[in-house]
C-alpha cells in the first residue's frame, strides 16, 4: 500500500475577545516507507517554529501589557498634568526594561528617542514614496545590535488625542515600517545581518493618551499591518 506524502499550513486570523489570535492547520499525507521520517521531521520542524514565532510573542505582549500598567500606576499625576511625550516615555523606559529583564530578556535595553544603529549610524527607514528618512521613535526595546537574530522586539509611538492627525498618521506610518520583515525583500531582516533600513520588530504599539477619559487607546501593529486594538484605563 502507498500512500503520498504532502504538506499543507493555513493560517487563520480570528478575534479574540481582546487579542487576535492565530490558529494554523496542517493538512497531511503519508507515504508508506521511508519518506515517513522526513514527514515526521517536517511537521516537528513546522510546529518548532511556529510555536518559537507564538511564544515570542505571547512573551513580547506580556511584557508591554505589564509595563504600562506600571507606568500607569506609578505616573498617574504625571500622564494627567500635560507632561511631554519625551517625558511619559523616559519614566515608562526603566519599568519597560525591568520586566523584559525578568521576563528572561536580560541582554535587551529600553530606550527613548534611539537614533543609531550598527557601526553608529543613523537609523533609517523607507517611506510611502520609498525615500530614506531618518527615525528616531519615541521608544523601544531592542539589544542595541547584539543580538542579531533578534535585534529588534517593540517600538512604541505614543501621541496625545490633541494632536494633529497628521503627526498621528506618521506616527502609525513609522510603525508599519519598523515591524515589516523586509521592504517588499529588497532589505531583509533575516537574523544573519543587520538591515540597511530598520525593520523586523516584532511587535510595533501605537497609543494615544486621552487625558480626560484617564485613557490609552493602543493599536498593536505586526509584520507591517494593524492586527488589534484596545483601551487601557488608569
Amino acid at each position: 500500500m502507498s500512500l503520498s506524502l504532502g504538506l499543507k499550513c493555513r493560517w487563520h486570523r480570528e478575534d479574540c475577545a481582546e487579542r487576535r489570535c492565530d490558529r494554523v492547520s496542517i493538512l497531511f499525507t503519508v507515504q508508506e516507507g521511508s519518506q515517513l521520517a522526513i514527514f515526521n521531521f517536517s511537521v516537528i520542524r513546522a510546529f518548532q517554529v511556529i510555536f518559537s514565532w507564538w511564544a515570542m510573542i505571547h512573551i513580547l505582549r506580556k511584557i508591554f501589557d505589564n509595563s504600562l500598567i506600571e507606568f500607569t500606576s506609578r505616573e498617574a499625576e504625571n500622564i494627567l498634568n500635560g507632561t511631554s511625550e519625551r517625558n511619559l516615555c523616559a519614566r515608562w523606559a526603566p519599568l519597560l526594561e525591568k520586566i523584559a529583564t525578568e521576563g528572561g530578556l536580560a541582554s535587551y535595553y529600553a530606550d527613548v528617542e534611539y537614533n543609531r544603529k550598527q557601526d553608529g549610524k543613523v537609523k533609517t527607514i523607507l517611506d510611502e514614496e520609498w525615500q530614506v528618512v531618518s527615525i528616531t521613535c519615541d521608544l523601544i526595546l531592542h539589544s542595541r545590535g547584539n543580538v542579531v537574530e533578534s535585534d529588534n522586539l517593540i517600538a512604541i509611538e505614543m501621541k496625545r488625542s490633541e494632536h494633529p492627525e497628521e503627526e498621528k498618521r506618521k506616527d502609525r506610518m513609522r510603525l508599519r515600517a519598523m515591524t515589516k520583515s523586509s521592504y517588499d525583500g529588497v532589505w531583509s531582516n533575516d537574523g544573519k545581518v543587520h538591515p540597511e533600513h530598520v525593520c523586523g520588530y516584532s511587535l510595533g504599539y501605537y497609543v494615544e493618551l486621552v487625558a480626560a477619559a484617564r485613557l490609552f487607546l493602543v493599536e498593536e501593529y505586526q509584520k507591517g499591518e494593524l492586527v488589534n486594538r484596545f483601551q487601557h484605563r488608569f
